[in-house]
């Protein structure tokens, strides 16, 4: 049995931000109870001195330099952001210091490479939208170092709430002035005398034990933090989400009998005998019903929740306009136009208004164009104009929603269409919504099936494959992103550089479109790639709005409008 280890983090003053008063009571907790477990611990908390990024790298990269271990369980307590796509741990010295945050989703992304196979994630910590300018310039950085290591890793992760909300701290008692995390010690109650649902006996250090597997969790934890919440108060509210990539026996910790209850308990199952994930519908193209063509529990649970319905029927109106006129080109739903930059060999400025913009015919050579495009706020994007097809952009207030491209009328592609129509629109709507809301794809087992569901759909529209390419790279499934891109190349004759740059396949000598990331999600994986951006598109990506399509502010799109006229962005 390999070696476990745990960093355990706990940030109670952050900055300006309002004091906290369980992270660093909750970061002391999970190290006594890890500790108990086995696990080497180091705690890094602020309550003695302000704690660095440094601090935190130093202590991970001795854990990998040690050698030997087979777990490591980050966890962090304090404030939290969801900054765009990427989820943000803010640390003593932010957000003053843009750099001293961390990025858990960067540094899932290098754990990666960490040689370490098991690598546990456990953020205690908000997931709200940053209010101020300054938590929108956070940063974040990896805290794992830049390996190369020939290991399989598995990264799982525990967040406190859904993407967007607040975790929630409760007195521990009503005589006690010390507090705790909510999420923290619900975990932890979750492995002292859990329901027989919950456990499962396996061979661990040479020995029959019974553990809860983290997998026994993932439908529970919400449910139980959840009912936890309200019983504070009704009108609380708290639901974690758990991603994971792990198998069957994973578990955290051993659990804790104190009821009578024995490690012979005869009805504890075995871990060879674990009840399959709870599917609730059947994934069948061209069905009816679109709750069926995706049903990963964590969008099941959504399909429940008004605002998520009502991001599909958004999405779905979005896709039903379509031009009878034109072979290629865009339009805009919810924003005027007004001006549009097409990029090709010799780049030219067009102004127009209104939502339908005209552009100059694709040459004969040309497959597609990059174009950038600037709304009447002053906001833009650079999107990829495709031979035959229609893109269609849902904008709001913060920026591009949903993107569609729709085979058109006048091409080929355009009456085979019309047979997969109501189907690719369905599947469509409900990724937009998915993405929109950080649960397109929460572990392997969802982002296979969300894969083979949009296996045939891409050829209809390319961003269901950038989705798919995007919910492989979450989970680390690189042969099924190289397999979407290599089909996407096949079916367009271009590369989409979120395909192109997510399958590691990014080639300098081919032309990629369009010049920048499509998703929000994928500018993360420009550094974990080891991709270098023109230093006039690095500038620019600090301007962005937390959409999910990529949204340049007035200042970003300014950087770009200048470097398209220098010659800079081909």
């Amino acid at each position: 049995m390999g070696k476990r280890a745990a960093i355990v983090i706990g940030v109670n003053k952050t900055g300006t931000l309002t004091p906290l008063k369980a992270a660093i009571s909750g970061a002391e907790e999970v190290s006594q109870w890890l500790s108990s477990e086995g696990f080497k611990v180091k705690v890094l908390t602020d309550k003695v001195k302000a704690l660095s990024v440094r601090d935190i790298k130093k202590a991970v990269t001795k854990v990998i330099d040690g050698g030997g271990y087979d777990k490591l369980v980050v966890y962090f307590a304090g404030h939290g952001y969801l900054n765009g796509t990427s989820e943000i741990w803010l640390l003593s010295g932010a957000p003053d210091d843009p750099n001293e945050a961390i990025d858990q989703s960067l540094s899932a992304e290098f754990a990666r490479s960490c040689g370490i196979p098991s690598v546990t994630f456990i953020s205690d910590a908000c997931r709200s939208l940053p209010q101020t300018l300054a938590g929108n310039r956070l940063v974040g950085v990896s805290i794992f170092p830049n390996r190369q290591a020939p290991v399989d890793v598995e990264i799982d992760r525990f967040f406190a709430t859904r993407p967007g909300d607040a975790a929630l701290e409760i007195p521990e008692t009503e005589a006690s002035k010390r507090y705790v995390g909510l999420f923290t010690e619900i975990l932890k109650s979750c492995h002292l005398n859990p329901p027989d649902s919950l456990m499962a006996q396996i061979e661990f250090e040479g020995k029959p034990t019974v553990v809860v597997p983290c997998r026994r969790l993932k439908d529970t934890l919400p449910q139980i933090v959840d009912n936890a919440a309200q019983q504070k108060s009704i009108l609380l509210t708290q639901l974690p989400q758990l991603r994971l990539e792990c198998g069957n026996d994973t578990f955290l910790a051993r659990v804790q009998f104190t009821k009578g209850a024995t490690e012979q308990n005869p009805r504890i199952t075995t871990i060879g005998v674990l009840r399959p994930r709870r599917l609730q519908h059947d994934a069948v193209m061209g069905t009816d019903d679109p709750d069926a063509l995706y049903y990963s529990s964590d969008v099941q649970d959504a399909l429940s929740n008004t605002q998520f319905r009502s991001d599909i029927n958004r999405f779905m109106t979005a896709q039903s306009i379509r031009d009878e006129n034109r072979h290629s080109g865009f339009q805009v739903m919810g924003k005027s136009v007004l001006n549009v930059v097409e990029i090709a060999s010799f780049p030219h400025r067009r102004r127009h208004a209104g939502t339908a913009t005209a552009l100059s015919p694709l040459r004969p050579e040309e497959m597609a164009r990059s174009v950038l495009i600037e709304f009447d706020d002053g906001t833009g994007s650079a999107i990829v104009i495709l031979r035959d097809y229609i893109a269609t952009l849902f904008v709001s207030n913060i920026g591009i929603q949903s993107i569609s491209y729709v085979p058109s009328p006048q091409s080929a592609r355009g009456e085979e269409y019309e047979g997969q129509r109501k189907r690719t629109e369905q599947l469509r709507s409900i990724a937009a919504a998915a993405a929109k809301n950080g649960i397109l794809a929460v572990d392997r087992d969802d982002a296979k099936r969300f894969g083979d569901l949009v296996r045939m759909a891409k050829r209809w529209d390319p961003t269901l494959g950038l989705y798919a390419a995007l919910a492989y790279a979450e989970v680390g499934l690189k042969s099924d992103i190289r397999s979407v891109a290599r089909h996407m190349r096949s079916d367009l004759g271009i590369d989409f550089f979120d395909a192109a740059l997510l399958s590691d396949t990014f080639d300098q000598s081919t032309r990629i479109f369009p010049f920048v990331p499509a998703l929000s999600q994928t500018w993360m994986y420009i550094t974990a790639r080891g991709h270098r951006l023109p230093e006039a598109l690095k500038r620019a990506g600090r301007h962005r709005t937390a959409s999910t399509w990529t949204t340049f502010t007035r200042d970003g799109m300014t950087i770009l409008k200048k470097a398209i006229e220098k010659g800079e962005i081909q």
